[in-house]
């Protein structure tokens, strides 16, 4: 028998490593989400320091913050760094399975099979590229049901390693509360001579529990903590949390749910107890705890997940509608549901929005048009806006009680030189407000606006010129910001009757009709007028360059004209050549 199987053993270390591949492909190509954000900068705090002790007030996972400041000790708190712990500990799980696969089955293919189907179940790899407790947390649950099982049936228990480990995670993950709940219900009814003997052992581990439930009781009843998901839905049972846990994947929840059900009875009577509360309880006890607090998502039950692949293994290990090819057919039901994992796994990697918002780019952008002068305002405290924060820009997040916004956005506009606003729920009065008391700047990226107050700070102007338009106008200088928006700076000397438009050409020739682009518009988009506007006043005008320009060598036409026929050009007065009213700014290399 063990001769048969002595090739399982060689495709072992191939599983994990398939499981670690996938599980570090794309590591750090998409940006920490808000939740990772958080682990960098407030789980990395040394223990016992005035920031840990304030945040475990907070925080009902202190192993967590312990766990996560150990690592970037010498990891550091990168991207890939962060996210690299929790690969290391879910592609152990790999392992786990199948040990755990080995004991409840006898049997070494199907034990393995559990590897393979863990190795590549997205929901485990999505999570195990998190920098947050749930890839080493469903590793260790299966541990533990792993030391619990070990511990009921050899001739000499080792309930020290149980112990040790059921504590643990307990401190690293207060939901592992619905996977004690299991195990209790699973001894109580498998093995009843085992009853009094796991008493002891839960007496002794609930001794090690008092400061975790003292830290608990603060945090639920003295910070007031509420979950931020969303609350219970029966039906979001069957056709989300089973076919994500099970499969990775919205699958066609009607069959999800009909083979599990199958799967379910056709368990052989030794792990069914297990197996039966394994997947039925902690979505129950979920379910129940959510109509109080909003945590009904498949991650807060991510540890019914080795449940169900155990069932799976199991159902595929029975089937044999025929003995001459039952291997055949249990390949190809292996191959299918890895097939179907493999194509959720593709989507999450390629073709899935991804799992954050790109705070690596904004801020690469704003900080690259920014200052020490400026800030950026945000209507949630998203720590990862916090942790790519990287340049010298202040950040204001607009306070959970929503005041009134002429409490606070009028000092901002008068102590910064450019206010970043980034659209959000609470953010349209913000929005409005500095739409009505500031000038709006073009700048390149979908929900983010920039705004600077209308007075102009000639220490803004990065260089000087002294183009004159006429007796009407007089460009003092320009300012680019990044290499799409160019910011002019008129001063008026006198109203026009009419107003007057600002010439803007890009051409590779003087002699020939723009072949760049024609940018001509109105000053300010339209909101400052030469009929209306100050004498000696200096204005802002902002114009985006077209980003697909073709490759060349390009010169920047400025002029200005009449906008009533005939649409006469004024004479330029410039150290540049005036060519028929265009003076020659500055040339653009694409």
């Amino acid at each position: 028998m063990v001769r048969s199987y002595k090739w399982l053993y060689l495709l072992l270390p191939c599983v994990i490593m398939v499981a670690f591949v996938l599980r570090i492909w794309r590591l750090d190509v998409v940006p920490l989400r808000g939740d990772e954000a958080f682990t960098a900068i407030h789980w990395t705090n040394a223990p016992f320091s005035e920031r840990w002790l304030f945040f475990l007030e907070y925080e009902p996972n202190p192993a967590s913050m312990v766990v996560y400041w150990a690592w970037s000790l010498g990891a550091g708190v990168s991207e890939f760094a962060l996210r690299y712990f929790s690969v290391l500990a879910n592609t152990l799980g790999t392992a786990l399975i199948v040990a755990l696969a080995k004991r409840l089955y006898i049997r070494w293919d199907v034990a393995l099979s559990a590897g393979v189907l863990w190795a590549v179940h997205p929901f485990l790899i999505w999570h195990a590229q998190d920098a947050r407790q749930y890839g080493l947390y469903v590793t260790l649950t299966v541990l533990n049901i792993y030391l619990l099982h070990r511990a009921l049936h050899d001739a000499k228990p080792r309930w020290w390693m149980y112990v040790i480990s059921q504590t643990f995670t307990l401190y690293l993950y207060y939901f592992e509360l619905f996977m004690v709940v299991v195990q209790w219900i699973y001894v109580m009814l498998s093995h009843p001579k085992k009853r009094a003997q796991f008493l002891r052992i839960w007496m002794m581990i609930g001794v090690m529990l008092i400061p975790l439930a003292l830290q608990t009781y603060v945090v639920l009843f003295g910070r007031d903590y509420a979950g931020t998901a969303t609350t219970a839905n029966f039906e979001a049972i069957f056709t989300q949390f089973i076919p994500t846990l099970w499969v990775g994947g919205m699958l066609n929840h009607i069959l999800v749910n009909m083979a599990l059900v199958i799967a379910l009875i056709l368990l052989p009577k030794s792990p069914r107890a297990l197996l039966w509360g394994w997947v039925i309880l902690p979505l129950a006890m979920l379910f129940i705890l959510s109509h109080f607090t909003a945590v009904f998502l498949p991650r807060y039950v991510i540890a019914v997940t080795p449940a169900l692949i155990l069932i799976s293994v199991q159902g595929i290990g029975l089937y044999a509608p025929s003995k001459a090819n039952r291997y055949i057919d249990r390949f190809a039901m292996m191959l299918a549901i890895c097939l179907i994992c493999l194509f959720y796994v593709y989507a999450y990697f390629y073709t899935d929005p991804p799992k954050s918002f790109d705070w690596r780019g904004l801020m690469t952008l704003v900080e690259a048009r920014s200052s020490a002068d400026d800030v950026i305002i945000n209507d949630t405290s998203d720590t990862a806006l916090e942790y790519y924060h990287r340049g010298d820009i202040n950040i204001f997040f607009i306070p959970e009680d929503n005041p009134p916004i002429e409490t606070y956005l009028p000092g901002l506009l008068d102590e910064h030189r450019s206010i970043f606003l980034l659209n959000g729920a609470r953010t349209g009065d913000v929005q409005t407000y500095l739409q009505m008391h500031a000038q709006r700047i073009p700048i390149a990226w979908q929900g983010l606006d920039l705004f600077r107050k209308w007075d102009v700070d000639r220490a803004e102007i990065d260089t000087a010129s002294d183009i004159q338009m006429g007796d009407i106008a007089r460009l003092v200088g320009y300012s680019w910001l990044g290499d799409d928006v160019l910011l002019l700076y008129w001063q008026a000397l006198r109203q026009t009757d009419a107003p007057y438009q600002v010439l803007t050409h890009i051409t590779t020739v003087l002699d020939a009709p723009p072949d760049g682009a024609i940018l001509d518009h109105p000053i300010a988009e339209g909101q400052i007028s030469t009929s209306t506007w100050q004498i000696g006043t200096i204005y802002r005008d902002p114009i985006v360059i077209p980003h697909d320009l073709l490759s060349g060598d390009y010169l920047l036409l400025i002029g200005m004209y009449d906008t009533t026929p005939p649409y006469q050009r004024l004479p330029i007065t410039a150290r540049a050549p005036d060519q028929d009213g265009r003076a020659t700014l500055f040339s653009i290399a694409r």
